[in-house]
């Protein structure tokens, strides 16, 4: 379940529990993660099989979602 957090100055801003992405490995093979990770916003799931891929999808996400971006 997700509810707002308490901040200083009030509720989370609208929109904000997007950024909250959750990861869950769910057994290794031959040393190599392998799970699925979701939104907080969002029940659908995404499942990985190497943490290069848990990444590429991750950045995807932010991508798509327009998350802003260092340019350092």
């Amino acid at each position: 379940m997700v509810k707002y957090q308490e901040r200083k100055g009030g509720m989370a801003m609208k929109g904000e529990l997007n950024r909250t992405i959750m990861i869950y490995v769910d057994s290794y093979d031959n040393h190599v993660p392998v799970g699925h990770f979701h939104v907080a916003s969002n029940p659908e799931t995404t499942p990985f099989n190497s943490l290069s891929r848990l990444l590429i999808d991750i950045n995807d996400y932010l991508d798509k979602e327009k998350f802003p971006q260092s340019f350092t």
